[in-house]
């Protein structure tokens, strides 16, 4: 893949978390360099100055970081975190996984991200040689991708330190001209098909988007030190968490599930169930499955055997949502984490609309009090009770 000029949202990013290192403030920053293949990204554990110049951040920044959180302990952590992310942060202080006070949170405004299996059904036998994301600013007009130079400035990154902008992390906002719903963001793909020959071809930003970020309550971060943003300015936090999602929560997909009958919403569980390999990718890319020792694992007592048994594999990921109902965010890390397309999203947003219509929650947006299954209230929907 050719080299590409940093965008100012990178320029900035690495700037500001070198002072960050620099200056001591943290002794690690967890955030996203460029992977080894077109449209990748990797974790980066920039840990001096140096190591800042590795970060980016774009849309090919699927991956979860506050996953990394508790293994880390005792370090003074920044992460670059997108909503969801965010929201998990929020979430591991409310389950008292880490302290607010070791973590410093650099928000970025997420536009989404891509997913990988939509990218590898469209491309089939071909390769891609190069991808990037560019703005179509008029007819046959293209601008810089997202790892282009873009407009603005670098908003005046004082070292660590000193941050100009608004206050509140609500300030940041996607630069001018960038509109993924009116569809001048587009993915620009080239490779070599099967016989060598070359191929390019334009999508729209929405055909390799997961399908979690279509639904996202949440595209900024809840809560953030530092906002920066899409043009590279820097919005200072306030110390304050987001009162909620941007949009009311939507359960279209859960709805047509439940509207079938029972037998054919068993047919369709085992029909997903069946694809599961039991590799466990899924519990290893999300962020709520941090125990040192999962269920599947334990040998005394064994609660599920360690073959490709069906009614093992549906016993794993039921007793595994269930340990999410409640706290999962939709970041749909386990889903793009899955190499067999299992659809593992549909069971916890089931389990999600339950929390929103009995008890108006979601998850993520507290880092102080309780968690769901934590609280109990008179008044509580008691309707399962027999």
């Amino acid at each position: 893949m050719s080299a590409q000029s940093p965008s100012a949202l990178t320029k900035t990013l690495r700037e500001f978390c070198a002072g960050l290192l620099d200056e001591g403030r943290v002794d690690v920053v967890v955030g996203f360099g460029r992977g080894t293949l077109p449209l990748r990204s990797t974790p980066v554990f920039a840990r001096n100055p140096d190591d800042a110049s590795r970060l980016i951040f774009d849309a090919t920044c699927e991956n979860n970081l506050s996953v990394f959180v508790p293994k880390l302990k005792d370090k003074r952590i920044a992460v670059v975190a997108k909503g969801c992310d965010s929201r998990w942060l929020n979430q591991y202080i409310l389950e008292r996984q880490t302290e607010g006070e070791r973590l410093y949170v650099i928000g970025v405004r997420c536009q989404g991200v891509i997913d990988r299996k939509k990218l590898d059904a469209y491309l089939g036998s071909r390769r891609l040689l190069e991808g990037r994301l560019e703005e179509i600013r008029g007819q046959g007009e293209c601008g810089e991708g997202l790892e282009g130079e873009g407009a603005g400035g670098t908003g005046g990154v004082e070292g660590a330190g000193g941050v100009k902008g608004a206050e509140g992390v609500e300030g940041a906002r996607p630069g001018p001209g960038v509109s993924v719903s009116d569809g001048h963001i587009k993915w620009h793909l080239e490779g070599n098909d099967a016989e060598g020959r070359p191929w390019a071809a334009s999508l729209d930003f929405e055909d390799l988007l997961s399908d979690s970020c279509k639904v996202c309550v949440k595209k900024g971060p809840v809560y953030a030190d530092v906002v920066i943003g899409e043009n590279g300015e820097t919005v200072k936090g306030n110390g304050e968490t987001a009162k909620g999602p941007e949009r009311e929560p939507s359960f279209d997909d859960v709805k047509e599930v439940e509207g079938a009958s029972i037998e054919e919403r068993w047919k369709a569980f085992r029909s997903e169930v069946s694809k599961c390999i039991r590799c466990y990718a899924c519990r290893q890319a999300c962020p709520g499955c941090y125990c040192k020792e999962c269920f599947v694992d334990r040998s005394a007592p064994r609660w599920i055997g360690g073959s490709d048994d069906e009614t093992d594999t549906m016993v794993f990921h039921l007793m595994r949502a269930m340990h999410l109902a409640g706290r999962c965010v939709d970041c749909g890390a386990c889903v793009r984490a899955c190499p067999m397309g299992v659809d593992l999203g549909l069971l916890n947003r089931k389990l999600q609309k339950d929390g929103w219509v009995l008890f108006h929650h979601i998850a993520g947006f507290e880092r102080e009090g309780k968690p769901l299954f934590g609280t109990f209230l008179p008044d509580d929907p008691n309707d399962f009770i027999l």
